[in-house]
């Protein structure tokens, strides 16, 4: 004879689970999927304290240069801290001063040239109007095709007065976050050792001393990176400025600040950094373009070939595909933000591996000098 349970009809139309379910949900003020827009918040969050956090570390680690040569002088690591902060607001102001009427007259030049990119347009449709090839595509759609380009230049003309606001909300919003960072770059650099405590305190003893291996073996790698960073970024904006002023292309200074902060992100941030000069010069005919094309070529062959291996593959050496996969998966993750941070926090996590796995757990590579090049 088999026995059956038979449920009563109140239990089965609302089973345990979803009436603990409900109540959860009625505690909470919501039904479950009320849940879903505060954990995407607090995964955004979290991806910005992550960036805002490392980038941070970043900064710290570039202080530490102007800090260590105060340092020689005489001069405490407060004061130096601070001078630091001086002499960067000094650098950005300065900055500041050269390149607004860059942008200005650029602004300005770019106005002035849409008229004659207007008219260019019109004469090669009215020459290519006689190409038996177009009047077998347009017919007679010539006056359409002028009226078509006229009324885009118009809106995006007119465009342009609605998204100032915006804009301006951004500039302000990055002022801000640039200032949180200099904030917390500066304290951190001011008292590193004091963090570094605050980890090892929750450590046994006994991984104390791999602890401190690794934690100077992450920054010393980090400030080698950042320290070769900085003399490729100078020598390409360098040379692109020069190039550009060469050729004649207008708002080159400009420019050639692209291509500074571009160098920061390897291969992804140099091509990015090329489209806006490329963009200039082809507004202003074949000629230029293909000038513009050959500095910028010209820029990336010396990064590849003298920048690269005298500079960056002296501080820490990083394989070109596993950079562009690390790259992509930040991105993924991350964003935009992700790429602007992947390639330092490559070298850190790249130096955690080798030393905690490899070195420790395999047993491989202990010949090798401590803190020497990964």
């Amino acid at each position: 004879m088999r026995c059956t349970t038979i449920m009563p009809a109140r239990l089965a139309a609302n089973p345990p689970e979803v009436r603990c379910g409900s109540r959860v949900s009625a505690f909470a003020g919501g039904s479950p999927r009320s849940w879903h827009m505060p954990c995407f918040l607090a995964g955004r969050g979290f991806h910005l304290l992550f960036i805002l956090g490392f980038l941070s570390i970043v900064l710290a680690a570039l202080f530490s240069f102007p800090i260590r040569l105060f340092a020689r002088f005489g001069i405490g690591r407060g004061g130096g801290v601070l001078l630091t902060l001086l002499l960067v607001g000094v650098v950005v102001a300065g900055l500041g001063f050269a390149t607004v009427p860059q942008v200005t007259e650029q602004g300005k030049q770019i106005r002035e040239q849409l008229p004659r990119a207007l008219d260019s347009i019109q004469q090669w449709f009215s020459h290519a109007r006689h190409s038996v090839a177009l009047e077998k595509i347009t017919g007679d759609g010539k006056g359409a095709a002028d009226q078509a380009v006229k009324q885009g230049v118009s809106e995006a003309m007119s465009g342009i007065g609605s998204k100032l606001l915006p804009a301006a909300f951004g500039v302000g919003e990055a002022l801000l976050t640039g200032i949180f960072l200099l904030v917390l770059a500066a304290f951190l650099a001011y008292a590193p050792d004091t963090y570094r405590e605050g980890v090892r305190m929750l450590l046994p003893r006994r991984f104390e001393a791999q602890f401190d291996e690794g934690w100077n073996r992450v920054g010393s790698g980090l400030r080698r990176w950042v320290g070769g960073i900085v003399v490729s970024m100078s020598i390409m904006g360098a040379l692109t400025a020069l190039g550009l002023a060469v050729v004649g292309i207008p708002g080159w200074y400009t420019l050639a600040l692209f291509t500074f902060f571009g160098t920061f992100v390897p291969y992804l941030g140099a091509i990015a950094s090329a489209i806006p000069g490329l963009a200039m010069a082809l507004a202003q005919g074949p000629q230029k373009f293909i000038f513009t094309a050959i500095v910028y070529l010209g820029v990336h062959i010396t990064e590849g070939y003298i920048v690269e291996p005298f500079v960056m593959r002296r501080t820490v050496e990083l394989p070109p595909a596993l950079l562009l996969f690390w790259q992509a998966f930040m991105g993924t993750i991350f964003g935009v933000p992700g790429i602007v941070i992947a390639t330092p926090l490559l070298v850190v996590v790249k130096r955690i591996i080798k030393y905690y796995y490899v070195e420790l757990r395999l047993g491989r590579g202990l010949h090798n000098q401590k803190g020497g090049k990964s």
